[in-house]
């Protein structure tokens, strides 16, 4: 075998162990460099030169190709069973840990793939580094119930690869869309993933075990910003009451009022919807400048004088009080999200609201 030959092969070697790496969850690992037979020879030998961006940047090009043309997703979604509740999805946490982490695996193995293409373009490359932006088990339900069997279509076409050159490295990057970017603004679809989402994060901790709500209490000035719903109107302490045949936690408060009762908006925001379902009936939800969405159930119809994206201020009608949906009663059901997809006790809120406004009488 030449001397050459032998160096090129030598290369190739390295390129698998680093595809190995890879798929068994490597992040950043330096190639083996060849080893170099002696040769007689009367001049010395030249001085290798670094290789030019060019061919870093080829490199990057390939890696981005050859990720996209090997991923094959196979969550194996025939096997999950038919889920009805949250509930039932609960029992199966674990087949969506699973698939989350068959996800993780299969990506690793498209990156593998990238680092032997971006290895033919640029043979003497020293390192990769690799970094992974994936969704969790709880994510992975709430994609599921918004998307269902189009699963792993949804995510293939949203998994964005990029391979960065930085001198003598290429950091690859796989990170999921934004969930708006791949289920829509303002859709039912974005309204529903978010709603599980925040669900799945605050009943179950990320073992799938029930998990215990800890009130995570706005600060005074955030407070300050809020104004009351409903004012004079008993706000009921129903937090974690069952609902719907024990099959899911109440994740707000209620708060009885007599049909078409004006329903004041609690803060100053955007709305992001406006939309009727068989849980909610007639609602509206409005997103805050600090990231918090303030939901309100029930409405006797469907808001018709807002539309989304309008912007509303604290104190502003924004719907009247109902009967529709999963309700027995005139009542506001309120909901409150976290901007990192958690339910917020709207009761204490509530209250911290009504006593703020009392000092200031």
């Amino acid at each position: 075998m030449s001397h050459s030959a032998f160096s090129h092969f030598a290369v190739r070697i390295g390129c698998l162990v680093l595809a190995l790496c890879f798929a068994a969850g490597c992040t950043a690992v330096p190639s083996a460099a060849p080893k170099q037979t002696p040769v007689p020879s009367q001049a010395p030998s030249p001085v290798p030169t670094a290789a030019p961006v060019s061919d870093l940047e080829a490199a990057a090009a390939a890696a981005e190709e050859a990720f996209r043309t090997s991923l094959c997703l196979d969550l194996s979604l025939d096997t999950l069973p038919e889920m009805a509740t949250v509930q039932d999805i609960a029992a199966n946490f674990s087949l969506f840990f699973a698939m989350a982490d068959t996800l993780e695996k299969q990506v690793r193995t498209a990156c593998s793939k990238a680092c032997l293409a971006a290895t033919e373009h640029y043979v003497s490359l020293p390192a990769f580094a690799l970094c992974l932006s994936l969704p969790g088990w709880q994510e992975t339900v709430s994609l599921y119930r918004a998307a269902g069997s189009d699963l792993e279509t949804l995510l293939a076409e949203n998994l964005h690869f990029s391979a960065e050159a930085e001198e003598d490295r290429l950091t690859f990057t796989v990170q999921l869309a934004h969930y708006e970017d791949i289920l829509g603004r303002h859709t039912d679809e974005t309204y529903s993933y978010k709603l599980i989402l925040a669900y799945m994060n605050t009943i179950y901790d990320d073992a799938g075990e029930e998990a215990d709500y800890v009130y995570p209490e706005p600060t005074e000035e955030y407070i300050a910003t809020l104004a009351d719903p409903l004012p004079g109107h008993r706000i009921k302490d129903g937090w974690y009451a069952p609902r719907s045949g024990s099959t899911r936690k109440h994740t707000g408060t209620d708060i009885r009022a007599a049909e078409d009762t004006p329903i004041l908006s609690c803060t100053d925001g955007t709305v992001t919807h406006i939309s009727t379902n068989d849980i909610a009936g007639n609602y509206v939800a409005v997103l805050d400048a600090y990231g918090y969405e303030y939901h309100y159930y029930h409405m006797v119809r469907l808001t018709d004088f807002l539309q989304v994206g309008d912007t509303v201020k604290k104190g502003d009608v924004i719907g009247h009080v109902g009967n529709t949906g999963n309700s027995d009663a005139n009542h506001l059901h309120l909901a409150v999200t976290t901007p990192d997809f958690y339910y917020l006790n709207p009761y204490f809120l509530l209250l911290s609201v009504r006593e703020m406004q009392k000092q200031q009488q």
